[in-house]
């Protein structure tokens, strides 16, 4: 059970003269199912990150819902809606405005008891359907600055555990003791130094220093969960410093030892995604997993080159460097396309033929092997790839004159 002091369940009301949201700042499909479930005689509120990130001048992402009214009350109340999860049932409204189709997710209100079973070794919770009220909701949550409620009748933020003062002073503080919140569920190490860094919040002393005590303990979380957080790490903008705050204590060690290996090369395609999400461009996971296992790979390809060998036939038998296994949670789906990746730009390499370059062109994987090539500076000549660039945007006669100047003597076929 969560041991927290008895003041973290005072109700604090603050009002809209103080907070300043507006109720158009949140997403009007949701302040909808707050007034349905209102309506049908629920208790219920915009919770989260959603409020957190308004009160820090951010636009949210999600607009989750918390509510006294169980999984199934909810579906009752909402014809598209669907109930999933096994650990603790949640309730996803879908929303469709034109073609374009959004979920809201719906929880109910969790309580903790005698009702949650953990695992006894470790204390991590294995499954938590005990239901109970907002202020025991709160309690529930990992940080302070995830357990604000909006109600948007009163336009109020309700507020049981400080969590409102803890983001005007610019501090992420954890509900609870780290003891037993990280063997609760080791994840939270990860969601903590990604919010910190995200949203420029200070993690206290106390609390870093047990970083690299519980980091172990995310060995024995599934490989699914760890590798959805670390998507959400490359898609926060801020990846590059959350990355480098991972390995200082000692964390990617345990869930992804190739960071180690990594370098400075994988620091600055992480640095070039966060500039990439900073202009509201997508992130391709697949690049960046292919810059976290280059170096090995990348040594081993040239030294085969240097050897003798031909550069896709060197890139094969380079793969073995990447130890893939050892860091198991990147999907198997993620590291073919990495792979293909190196093979691709591989292909850059050598001799060039009519057939072979179309081949090369027409692989979807083109613009994003440019990319790549361009990223790895000295291991590839920068003119091979600028000649690969300049091709795919020559009419047929130039290229067949591009070919035949780059490879003298070499019959157009």
């Amino acid at each position: 059970m969560i041991r927290v002091p008895k003041w973290l369940k005072r109700t604090n009301r603050i009002p809209v003269k103080k907070h300043g949201i507006a109720l158009a700042m949140f997403d009007e499909d949701a302040v909808s199912a707050v007034r349905r479930l209102q309506k049908a005689g629920f208790e219920a509120y915009v919770v989260g990150g959603a409020v957190r990130d308004l009160l820090l001048d951010i636009v949210p992402k999600d607009f989750d819902i918390s509510t006294n009214a169980t999984p199934t009350e909810v579906r009752r109340l909402f014809r598209r809606s669907r109930i999933i999860g096994r650990r603790f049932q949640i309730v996803h409204l879908y929303f469709y405005r034109g073609k374009k189709m959004r979920i809201i997710e719906v929880t109910t209100f969790r309580a903790d008891g005698d009702e949650v079973i953990s695992d006894e070794n470790s204390g991590r919770i294995l499954q938590d359907n005990l239901f109970g009220s907002a202020s025991d909701d709160a309690v529930r949550r990992d940080f302070t600055c995830n357990a604000l409620f909006y109600e948007p009748t009163t336009e109020n933020i309700i507020d049981y555990t400080g969590g409102y003062d803890d983001i005007r002073r610019g501090r992420l503080r954890l509900i609870g003791a780290p003891a037993i919140r990280f063997r609760q569920d080791p994840v939270r190490l990860l969601r903590a130094l990604r919010l910190g860094v995200k949203l420029n919040l200070t993690i206290s002393q106390a609390t870093q220093k047990t970083f690299a005590l519980y980091a172990p303990l995310l060995t024995a979380i599934t490989t699914s969960r760890l590798f959805d957080e670390f998507a959400k790490i490359i898609n926060s903008g801020a990846s590059a410093n959350i990355i480098q705050r991972c390995a200082e204590c000692g964390i990617t060690d345990h869930i992804l030892p190739a960071v180690s290996s990594g370098g400075d090369f994988f620091m600055n395609a992480l640095k070039k995604a966060d500039l990439r999400h900073q202009s509201g461009k997508d992130i391709s996971l697949s690049f960046i997993i292919a810059a976290l296992f280059w170096m090995p790979v990348r040594c081993r390809w040239l030294a085969l080159q240097q050897e003798g060998m031909l550069s896709v036939a060197a890139m094969e038998q380079a793969l073995e460097a990447a130890n893939f296994p050892a860091n198991n949670i990147v999907p198997r789906r993620v590291v073919a396309r990495a792979v293909d990746l190196y093979f691709l730009v591989a292909r850059f390499v050598g001799k060039v033929t009519l057939r072979r370059t179309r081949g090369v062109l027409r692989n979807p994987l083109f613009d994003r092997a440019i990319a790549f090539g361009t990223l790895c500076g000295g291991d590839i000549e920068p003119e091979v790839v600028q000649w690969w660039s300049d091709y795919q945007l020559a009419g047929d006669d130039e290229r067949k004159t591009m070919i035949a100047t780059k490879n003298p003597g070499t019959p157009n076929r």
